[in-house]
């Protein structure tokens, strides 16, 4: 696992210096990791760097969890329960299909981008001040 985070954080370190971001700083360069559900990182690498005495790369400290941010905006217009689904159905409820399998890594993070855009794109979520 160290091999695959060392890697990682060489991969993310040729990202920032390609797109000139980083994640601190100034809004207009600053990125983020934005995620579906925290669990994959709160829970697994987190419960697997510490086990292994691995540090959790410093730059997926912050994050955005988009399920948690798409909950909040379905309920300011859906009174009442607290919606439960998951991508496929929050990507459905604002007009888009699940691309690929569900549950395979590259597929959820594709959608996830997807949806993020579309929320992005309709003024519901601005990074900005998230």
């Amino acid at each position: 696992m160290a091999v695959v985070l060392k890697r990682f954080e060489h991969w993310l370190r040729k990202i920032k210096e390609t797109l000139g971001c980083s994640f601190k700083g100034q809004p207009a360069t600053t990125a983020i990791f934005v995620t579906w559900t925290d669990w994959d990182i709160s829970t697994c690498l987190w419960d697997e760097c510490r086990r292994k005495k691995l540090p959790l790369p410093g730059d997926m400290l912050n994050r955005i969890d988009l399920k948690a941010i798409f909950q909040q905006w379905l309920g300011s217009h859906k009174v009442g329960r607290k919606w439960r689904g998951g991508l496929k159905d929050a990507l459905n409820l604002v007009g888009l299909h699940f691309e690929g399998r569900q549950h395979r890594g590259i597929d959820d993070a594709k959608n996830t981008a997807r949806l993020l855009s579309h929320l992005l794109s309709k003024n519901v979520l601005n990074l900005a001040t998230s």
